[in-house]
């Protein structure tokens, strides 16, 4: 477990937030904001997006990071009822939708919601509007940081899933290749 005490200041800023404090823990590697939530309507409107485009390119990012979802998590999605906890555009969904028995993105940012509609991905703005025991595998990427009360969030998770259903979470984390091995300052920013 993360323990405050040696935690240690990974920035000084986000890339919303000036100052803000993030630390990192460093046995773990995990990156976290400690008792700062932005509320939910920056993240229904989009607005946050807008604002602040990824510096290496707008869609880059979600182009990668779905392909490695693919090849890294088959054996989480083939033939699995699938929720994407905060899926964004819906790219990982659209992409599993045929390989998956079924597939639910929770998503609250209004204008993504549409356009994934569009494309035949139901979409529910909360946990709340899935069934209990009827998911197999629940995804979290780069989200569950980010909410205000996490334990909660969990409670909700299992509540959703089978038994022996899984949880795949992906956090901003100090040994990701981008920040580790390539030192990239864009993909810092952005995570920040």
């Amino acid at each position: 477990m993360i323990e405050e005490g040696r935690l240690e200041v990974f920035a000084k800023k986000t890339r919303d937030v000036d100052p803000l404090y993030v630390y990192k823990d460093p046995i773990s590697g995990i990156i976290l904001i400690a008792n700062y939530y932005g509320g939910n309507s920056q993240y229904e409107s989009g607005d946050y997006r807008r604002d602040k485009e990824f510096a290496i390119g707008k869609g880059w990012k979600r182009e990668v990071d779905t392909k490695r979802y693919l090849r890294d998590f088959g054996q989480y999605y083939l033939g699995k009822s699938v929720v994407d906890f905060g899926c964004g555009h819906g790219d990982f969904l659209l992409n599993i939708r045929n390989l998956a028995e079924s597939v639910i993105g929770i998503e609250i940012e209004e204008g993504l919601v549409k356009g994934i509609k569009k494309q035949g991905i139901r979409v529910e703005s909360s946990l709340d509007m899935i069934d209990p025991c009827s998911v197999d595998t629940i995804f979290l990427f780069h989200n569950f940081e980010h909410m205000p009360n996490p334990l909660l969030l969990l409670k909700e998770i299992l509540r959703i899933l089978k038994p022996g259903g899984l949880i795949v979470m992906e956090l901003p984390h100090a040994n990701d290749f981008l920040i580790r091995d390539l030192k990239c300052d864009e993909a810092i920013k952005f995570m920040l």
